[in-house]
């Protein structure tokens, strides 16, 4: 598992058994620990939120990891270690920055208000010459 630490935008890669205690995780210091309510992550599968991290110079940075689960189902080959009876055996859960996809959405939306401006000034200036050319004006007398 220590080989996806090093993928860009990977916070998180760990196993959890059915009682919520990882089992295996890229970060060691996780081991044996338990993440509170299993059923949340055997429920949800996908989802979102906001979690706090340090940057490089220490300082505290808001950002959304997204969170993928997939339960780890018992198979035949599992039956020695794992009752016949239990259908998930744990789950496999994934947690990826979304820094940079932020990053490139308030790029997009940059862009597109400033393309916006000036597709409106565009059609502002053309309109201006149009009513300046075609547009009579009312005669005096």
């Amino acid at each position: 598992m220590k080989n996806y630490a090093t993928y860009k935008g990977i916070r998180q890669i760990f196993v959890l058994r059915t009682d919520g205690t990882i089992v295996a995780s890229i970060h060691p210091e996780d081991l044996k620990q338990k993440v509170g309510d299993i059923n949340f992550y055997l429920e949800k599968r996908q989802f979102t939120r906001e979690e706090e991290r340090r940057d490089g110079s220490g300082k505290r940075k808001e950002e959304h990891v997204y969170y993928y689960v997939n339960p780890v189902l018992n198979r035949p080959e599992c039956y020695q270690c794992h009752d016949k009876k239990e259908r998930i055996v744990g789950s496999l859960v994934v947690a990826n920055s979304m820094s940079e996809m932020d990053e490139m959405v308030y790029k997009v939306e940059i862009h597109s208000v400033i393309l916006a401006m000036i597709t409106i000034a565009f059609l502002s200036t053309i309109l201006g010459f149009l009513f300046l050319r075609f547009v009579e004006r009312p005669s005096t007398g």
